[in-house]
């Protein structure tokens, strides 16, 4: 048995039938029956490669709550917003996640389709320009004005691509910017 998990509680995790087998114990597949092949490519210790990354996203999950949970307490602005980050951005991904997070915002590391609301992203390549035409993609200032404001502001006034706002575009800030700009959400 393997001892894993985070935090107070341990979880023991035991081998099955698919985890004997990539490590030379067992007889078949991601099934345990004799001749069965694996469920796609086996990870040791984990089984085939859905089980991997099914336990990968719980983690990352459970992960994300307890950040949520430690996270200075600012006004909600986000809440219901589920967001994934496309490539590189300005403040950067790590600096995004924290603002959306502390804000009640929730993050995916992979997108979803079907639970995504928001897609940040300061570029697309034209393949990802038509995966995405049916999804929210903003800019990345659309997270800084909108904590900036302490509200949520309309998305189509950010999306990729478009126009910029009446109000024109944000300059990058720095991450001391940023932090000031958190300070004065406390008071």
């Amino acid at each position: 048995m393997a001892q894993g998990g985070s935090g107070g509680d341990d979880v023991e995790y035991q081998l099955g039938p698919a985890d004997a087998h990539t490590l030379g114990g067992g007889v078949g597949g991601a099934t345990g029956v004799p001749g069965d092949a694996p469920a796609g490519p086996v990870v040791p210790g984990f089984g085939d490669f859905h089980t991997y990354f099914g336990e990968r996203k719980r983690k990352l999950a459970e992960q994300a709550q307890q950040h949520a949970r430690q996270a200075p307490v600012h006004a909600p602005i986000f809440a219901g917003v589920v967001f994934h980050i496309n490539g590189y951005t300005q403040p950067s991904h790590y600096e995004l996640k924290r603002l959306l997070l502390e804000r009640g915002g929730r993050f995916l590391h992979y997108l979803s389709k079907t639970q995504v609301t928001h897609i940040i992203a300061s570029t697309l390549a034209r393949s990802k320009e038509k995966e995405f035409r049916n999804y929210r993609v903003v800019r990345p200032e659309w997270v800084v004005d909108c904590v900036r404001e302490s509200r949520l502001l309309p998305w189509h006034n950010y999306a990729l691509g478009a126009a910029h706002s009446a109000a024109g575009p944000s300059k990058p800030l720095t991450i001391d910017e940023l932090d000031a700009m958190c300070a004065l959400d406390d008071d």
